[in-house]
């Protein structure tokens, strides 16, 4: 194992994303799946790659302004 620096906005950033995760948690209770995962589903699942894969990800990319680069 060996140890990571990450940049402090990556630190707050990440510190936040875990309080959203905590909201849905308390806002759908039970039927959240607990996890480890930085990224869910909004029921705590992990986030399936093909469903990046089937156009999603150009949903998600679009605000940042970032572009999915085509495979191969």
């Amino acid at each position: 194992m060996r140890d990571t620096v990450l940049p402090a906005i990556l630190v707050e950033l990440l510190r936040r994303q875990r309080v959203r995760q905590q909201q849905q948690f308390e806002l759908i209770g039970r039927k959240w799946t607990p996890n480890d995962f930085v990224f869910t589903t909004p029921w705590g699942k992990p986030i399936d790659a093909s469903a990046l894969m089937d156009g999603n990800l150009a949903a998600l990319l679009q605000p940042s302004g970032a572009t999915q680069r085509p495979q191969g």
